[in-house]
């Protein structure tokens, strides 16, 4: 867990990911640091169950979720899981048994590195003091009175809130927006406007042959976030948002109205109709007498398809101008051979104009060399 305002990060071993280790590990936290505000976490079903929620119902605590397939939305804890796997790696040297064993001291290290944020290291940022260290404190002696050191107690807090705490805003300001400017230099920028239509970026295929992207949604909202609310052909809002890099504009203008469609309950047939498919499909509230034949552009989600085809057990066959041109000629050479086959002509070579004019080159060559031989015959009578 990071804190986002110190950067200030806190690990822990667990056994596993249940969502009972998570709410441990979270009441322990709550306990030592108090109640936090917001707590965001991506959407691991160890974060998104019943505990959890419970868990932020009693104590008050806001649970955002981060985008789905959008890892840059919680970059923060990412990255601290990055340093921390590393350093981690690179202290066992090779006993990866014993890799626990690292991770109290590999916080300490995190929290006490220079902060180029920040410019402070997290731990004196989260406890308003240096971090103590590898020194013998045992001949120091204190002669500070209680009312001199709540006093300076005090003073170090009031420091902290009017002094530190607004200057480190300004300065993530700052850093932040030359990230961004850094960001944005290399990457590609996508604006889709609100009332566009857009399709979804499919992330997990049962096969090669499925859409890359599915439905037409229309961006009812975008987020302070840069995520994006989209509404369905029904006009209902989806239960989730989606981060602009799953998203593909279709169009700004209204395209089809929202009375025309109607809910597949599935497809129970197929007729193929020059070349194209049509499937039979029953309608979900309707009897079996409303079914009718619809082609695949029809269909929103065409996964309705690719679940007949499974259920099936068969492949469809694709039909294409270019595989009627194939057939025909495939047609047309067999019934070329089967004339050949039935003629039972010998085959001769067929002679092309530049063969012609080398048959007759090759002609006229032995013709001069007949005369040339009458000649000398005639020569010697």
């Amino acid at each position: 867990m990071v804190d986002i305002a110190t950067r200030y990060c806190v690990l822990k071993p667990i056994q596993d990911k249940s969502a009972l280790s998570i709410v441990k590990e979270l009441v322990i936290l709550i306990s030592t640091f108090g109640i936090p505000r917001v707590i965001q976490s991506d959407n691991g079903s160890e974060f998104l169950n019943e505990c959890v929620s419970l868990l932020a119902d009693h104590s008050g605590f806001e649970h955002r979720l981060v985008s789905r397939y959008h890892p840059r939305a919680n970059g923060i804890s990412e990255r601290f899981v990055q340093s921390s796997v590393n350093v981690i790696k690179k202290r066992v040297a090779g006993a990866s048994a014993d890799w626990d064993l690292y991770v109290p001291s590999t916080m300490l290290y995190l929290n006490c590195k220079y902060n180029e944020r920040t410019k402070t290291a997290p731990f004196t940022m989260m406890f308003g003091r240096t971090a103590g260290d590898f020194e013998d404190f045992s001949k120091e002696k204190d002669t500070a009175t209680r009312d001199q050191i709540n006093q300076a107690l005090l003073e170090r807090i009031k420091q902290m809130t009017e002094i530190v705490f607004p200057a480190i805003h300004e300065r993530t300001l700052i850093v932040a927006g030359k990230q961004k400017k850094r960001f944005d230099a290399t990457h590609k920028l996508i604006n889709i406007p609100e009332g566009a239509h857009v399709m979804i970026k499919v992330t997990e295929k049962g096969n090669k042959l499925d859409p890359n992207y599915i439905g037409m949604y229309k961006v009812k909202r975008i987020t302070k976030g840069g995520s994006y609310v989209l509404e369905n052909e029904k006009g209902q809002l989806e239960p989730k948002n989606f981060p602009p890099s799953l998203l593909k504009m279709v169009s700004q203008d209204p395209i089809i109205s929202t009375d025309k469609f109607y809910d597949v309950e599935a497809i129970i047939g197929h007729e193929k109709v020059k070349g194209k498919y049509l499937y039979n499909v029953r309608w979900k509230n309707y009897t079996s007498k409303h079914d009718s034949y619809e082609p695949e552009s029809n269909f929103v989600d065409p996964r309705f398809i690719t679940q007949y085809w499974q259920r099936i057990g068969k492949v469809p066959e694709k039909f294409s101008w270019k595989d009627n041109y194939k057939n025909d000629i495939s047609l047309h050479i067999n019934d070329n051979n089967r004339q050949k086959f039935q003629s039972h002509k010998p085959k001769r070579k067929a002679l092309t104009n530049d063969d012609d004019c080398n048959t007759d080159i090759t002609l006229a060559h032995s013709v001069n060399k007949l005369d040339l031989q009458s000649s000398k015959k005639k020569k010697r009578v």
